[in-house]
Order: C-alpha cells, then structure tokens, then sequence
C-alpha cells in the first residue's frame, strides 16, 4: 500500500541518499512535498556529498518529488496558516 503523500524534511532525504535508498520513498509514497525553505536552506546547507543525488530524485522525469513554495501558493498558505500560528513555538520555518 502506498500513502498519498507526505512532507519531507532535509534528515530523511539526506540519510536516504547516503544510503543511496531514495527509491524507498517511491514505494511507500505517491508523492512526497518539499518545501522550499527545506530545499533552498536545509538541504543545499546539510547534503554535503548527497546534494547531487537528491536533486537528481528530485528533478528526474515520473519524480514523486514537488518542492513548494508556501507562501507562493496562496491555496495551501490560506489553508496551513491556522495550523502554524497555532504551532509556532515548536515548529521551524522548513516545518511551515
């Protein structure tokens, strides 16, 4: 069975490709969001060696990956802003 998606932080990408087990991600999930910040920031800063295989999941033809802006997509920043006002002293700016 295959969830049908699923938001990515930089750990699980990074510890995956290290492990060059991307396509793990592809048999449990339909899709997987990246969120921007977590792309620009997170992993450009924290891939070191493994930047190149995960942009190359992330950019591949058929990729399950989707970076998204958050605060490009008025759609999903009207319906997440409730969610992180009310969980911002826990959560990141990747997390949002």
């Amino acid at each position: 069975m295959r969830y049908s998606g699923a938001i990515s932080d930089a750990d699980i990408l990074i510890n995956l490709a290290r492990v060059n087990r991307l396509d793990i991600l592809e048999l449990l999930f339909k899709e997987i969001i990246i969120p921007q910040f977590v792309y620009d920031i997170e992993i450009k800063k924290n891939a070191g060696r493994y930047y190149g295989l995960i942009n190359e999941a992330i950019h591949k033809d058929g990729s399950i990956f989707k970076i998204v802006d958050r605060k490009k997509d008025i759609s999903i920043n009207i319906l997440a802003r409730d969610i992180i006002e009310d969980k911002k002293k826990v959560i990141g700016p990747g997390e949002s």
